[in-house]
């Protein structure tokens, strides 16, 4: 920066003049260097993802053990239906 003198006015300091495309270009730079910063310290969606993880891990304990309780499950509405039957006719 150089400063302007004029023996009637004080002392004024006055910017460099950028053009206006290395104006644009830096201030780029700066809001993409920001928004990079900010991104990595929001950890507001951090909850949102764990849940995602944890309704994912119950679907696949959930399909896994579907098998197995099918035929037990079958089995008791097997029992219900002929204990139905028997009583009502």
């Amino acid at each position: 920066m150089r400063a302007i003198r004029n023996h009637n006015r004080p002392e004024r300091v006055v910017a460099p003049a950028y053009p206006k495309e290395e104006e644009s270009l830096q201030m780029k730079k700066l809001t993409q260097r920001i928004i990079r910063l900010e991104f990595w310290k929001d950890c507001q969606g951090q909850d949102l993802v764990e849940y995602a993880l944890m309704a994912g891990m119950v679907a696949v304990a959930a399909v896994a053990a579907m098998p197995a309780l099918s035929a037990t499950v079958n089995n008791v509405f097997t029992k219900i239906g002929s204990i139905i039957t028997a009583n009502v006719h």
